[in-house]
């Protein structure tokens, strides 16, 4: 996410757009005007959240943590080169063009997220929050696991999954930060 060990910096470029100019560290995306934080999955085919990186209150932790928490209850891939975080240079009201995310003046998050995580998630990046609640991490991942198990019990998936000697879960993967305890 980011500045993961064995993920080298030059990741997230390859992983998200090859003409969008980055920033190394979060410490020297933290000194541009125009820098955005961009957190996504599936190598940058969905974008969590955005957020101009003056805006963010959190810590680099705080914010890891965040990315990390979106990862397991959406993608599930619990990779850090598939799912990070990226600082990159944006305008406001760019359009990212992979991901369907969008650069905006405050948060913004994917509207395939609902309502009271998006909030939450807006409440860590604005520092006012240290994490998302781990009743509502569980409770959202637990949904989706159902869900992707219960899509993989179709006959096309049962036979693709044969096929390549899968289980249904093989790219179910524990998230990079575990959930908090409490």
């Amino acid at each position: 996410m980011g500045q993961e060990e064995g993920a080298p910096a030059d990741s997230r470029r390859f992983v998200r757009d090859e003409d969008v100019s980055t920033y190394a560290t979060f410490d020297e995306a933290r000194s541009a005007p125009d820098a955005v934080a961009v957190l996504f999955g599936d190598y940058g085919g969905d974008i969590y959240l955005t957020v101009p990186i003056p805006l963010i209150k959190c810590s680099e932790d705080e914010l890891i943590a965040l990315h990390s928490d979106l990862d397991a209850i959406t993608w599930m891939g619990g990779d850090a080169f598939e799912a990070a975080i990226a600082y990159e240079r944006h305008d406001i009201l760019s359009r990212l063009s992979t991901g369907g995310g969008k650069v905006i003046s405050g948060v913004w998050v994917h509207p395939g997220l609902d309502a009271e995580v998006a909030t939450l998630a807006r409440e860590v990046v604005l520092g006012l929050r240290g994490r998302l609640p781990r009743n509502v991490l569980t409770d959202r991942r637990a949904a989706r696991v159902a869900a992707l198990r219960q899509r993989r019990q179709e006959p096309d998936s049962v036979r693709f999954l044969a096929e390549q000697g899968l289980e249904w879960d093989y790219d179910v993967e524990e998230p990079v930060v575990p959930f908090p305890e409490h």
